[in-house]
């Protein structure tokens, strides 16, 4: 299993919000989010772009020789969200990611599906949903892809 202990920086232009009664962070306008796994060949992830960014927290009861504490449990961005990392490039109405599972889910619109630039097998193309695993930064699935997709 891996890791997801790492560093993170988020950015934004709006506001922040954090709503403690649902447990979320919610960025608002521009928002960047770059994310470093502690792992031997990690490389930086980017969400670029992004309308709102919405960080959903988890708090871990207290333990006898420990207190409660809070990590990440799940992060949502929307609005031509645009992610790099080692070699790919991709854009998407609606990004998705779940850090239990390492996928990243990227979505797009009817009007406006997805799109892939991936430099490693030499593809692009579009994508009504492509899921993306963080800690093997390799394409799983694309569903309903058009152009030259390879992964």
């Amino acid at each position: 299993t891996g890791n997801n202990r790492g560093k993170m920086a988020i950015q934004w232009a709006g506001s922040l919000v954090y709503d403690q009664p649902k447990n979320q962070i919610i960025f608002d306008r521009d928002v960047n989010a770059a994310f470093l796994q502690d792992a031997k060949d990690a490389s930086p992830m980017t969400l670029k772009h992004c309308d709102q960014l919405v960080v959903y927290l988890k708090t871990i009861s207290a333990t006898a020789s420990a207190g409660a504490k809070t990590q990440l449990d799940h992060i949502h961005a929307e609005g031509a969200v645009n992610f790099l990392s080692k070699g790919i490039n991709f854009t998407a109405h609606i990004v998705d990611y779940d850090p239990s599972t390492f996928l990243m889910t990227a979505r797009g619109s009817p009007e406006e599906p997805g799109h892939v630039l991936d430099e490693q097998a030499g593809s692009t193309g579009s994508f009504e949903e492509m899921i993306y695993n963080v800690q093997t930064q390799q394409p799983e699935i694309i569903k309903g892809a058009e152009g030259e997709m390879r992964h």
